[in-house]
């Protein structure tokens, strides 16, 4: 969140960036942002971890009768993941791309 720096109380931004009219997109790929937290332009480092689409493509392998370790596989694919983008300066998570609501 964003500090305003005479109050000193965060602001709710709701992951967009303090920079007015500008609203990052979070997607696979590092987003260019303005911090919210340390107010850096920077390029987020992105991270991979299971999320809705993985345990429903796991469940519905297993469904279909690939229970003997086949239905383990979504959790490898990083194509399956959530994408979660953080800050390399503060290391403040800013924003996530999920695969699946």
């Amino acid at each position: 969140m964003y500090k305003s720096p005479t109050t000193n109380q965060p602001n709710q931004l709701n992951g967009y960036s303090p920079i007015p009219g500008y609203m990052p997109v979070y997607g696979e790929l590092p987003a260019d942002i303005a911090c919210p937290y340390c107010q850096t332009r920077v390029f987020t480092v992105t991270t991979k971890e299971d999320g809705n689409l993985t345990y429903a493509a796991a469940s519905l392998l297993c469904f279909m009768g690939c229970w003997l370790g086949c239905c383990l596989l979504p959790f490898c694919i990083d194509s399956c993941k959530d994408v979660i983008h953080t800050c390399p300066n503060c290391r403040a998570p800013v924003g996530k791309f999920n695969r699946l609501c």
